[in-house]
């Protein structure tokens, strides 16, 4: 009797802390090329990234004036390319499988958060501690 071995995935850590558009776009992107190569994705949300989270505003491309007119010939040219929402990028990821979304348990308490405006959009909801180990398993950890 043969027994076939568990395919033993390399992970990606993506530890998400901006709010801004161009940085949750760029975190979405890099999960769903890495879920697309077979790599396991942990996101991590923390502060910002988790209240646009919670209130469903991912989508909402924001300018901050940083960029000046880039930002918005850089936004029209993304609607006009037809270019993913970030939701739908990972919806596709968690669809495959190998996409995990993680909620910061003190980011939640500091941006008053309630858990419940997140259960069916997380995987789960971690502390540092945990955060830190899991980040440990990744081959790659990004922090955008």
């Amino acid at each position: 009797m043969s027994t076939i071995a568990p395919v033993e995935r390399k992970k990606v850590a993506i530890v998400l802390h901006s709010g801004a558009y161009d940085r949750i776009y760029q975190a979405s992107a890099i999960a769903l090329t890495a879920v697309a190569m077979g790599k396991e994705v942990m996101l991590f949300l923390l502060f910002w990234s988790l209240k646009k989270f919670a209130e469903g505003r991912l989508d909402e491309r924001d300018e901050s004036g940083e960029y000046g007119a880039w930002e918005r010939e850089t936004f029209q040219r993304m609607a006009q390319l037809k270019a993913p929402q970030v939701t739908e990028m990972l919806q596709q990821g968690r669809e495959l499988g190998l996409l995990k979304i993680y909620a910061c348990s003190a980011s939640l308490q500091f941006l008053n958060v309630q858990h419940e405006a997140l259960k069916s959009q997380v995987d789960d909801v971690v502390g540092l501690p945990t955060i830190v180990r899991l980040m440990g398993q990744a081959e790659t950890t990004l922090f955008i």
